[in-house]
């Protein structure tokens, strides 16, 4: 881990590196940053010569680290770019990028999305839950985002890696611009629709346990294809 003093010398690594992705994790906190080495971009375990930075996020004048308008030449540099830039939640990175003037222009992959069509955990799980569960170190949080999508990534099917490409992956920015816009609804029949299919849903739930014989997580790919082609030998 790196923490620089000079926010241009880590510019001119990304720019000048031959990786084809990079991994970013942006909190209050600070930002870290994971650039693979170029000769094991696309290796989960191999980092001999990849390099995570930390740059704190400075809010007093005591503080160490950066003001956010002082990381706005890496942040463009970045999400302005063209490596593919592995995140957790873009949605809020992108929010988070439209109030410094930012656009998110570069390719990306989101783990939060991944996490769901991989391993079925639920999209509210947090990046520190996520670690945890896959035995990762928090404290190199960018690191493990790389990892993290590398494994995800090697688990989907062809129909899958089909669905997050195309669908799940635009429907990012599409959902972005529709926050940012606004929408009118109609709370009353929102919450109603809500009830309606709530109720449907537990319904379905309860009837597809008992032609599995057990209970289970509807919402996991890998627990329903057990259950589909182990235990019913459907297909």
């Amino acid at each position: 881990e790196i923490c620089p003093d000079d926010i241009s010398e880590v510019v001119a690594s990304v720019e000048r590196s031959a990786a084809k992705e990079i991994a970013c994790y942006w909190t209050n906190g600070g930002l870290r940053l994971y650039l693979p080495d170029d000769s094991t971009s696309g290796n989960t375990g191999d980092k001999t010569g990849a390099t995570e930075y930390f740059f704190p996020i400075k809010v007093g004048l005591l503080d160490i680290g950066f003001y956010d308008y002082q990381l706005l030449p890496l942040l463009q540099a970045v999400y302005g770019g063209k490596k593919r830039v592995i995140s957790y939640n873009v949605k809020e990175i992108m929010h988070r990028l439209d109030e410094l003037k930012i656009e998110h222009l570069a390719p990306f992959d989101d783990v939060s999305v991944l996490k769901c069509i991989a391993d079925g955990l639920s999209n509210s799980d947090s990046l520190e839950f996520c670690l945890q569960y896959h035995g990762l170190n928090e404290k190199h949080a960018a690191y493990g985002l790389y990892y993290l999508c590398q494994t995800y990534k090697a688990a989907l099917r062809p129909a899958e890696e089909k669905l997050y490409e195309e669908i799940e992956l635009p429907l990012v920015r599409v959902l972005f611009d529709m926050e940012k816009q606004g929408v009118c609804v109609d709370g009353a029949a929102l919450n109603g629709f809500s009830e309606k299919y709530s109720a449907e849903l537990r319904d379905l739930t309860e009837k597809i346990y008992g032609l599995a014989g057990e209970c289970f997580n509807v919402n996991s790919t890998q627990q329903l294809g057990k259950i589909l082609f182990e235990k019913l030998r459907i297909g």
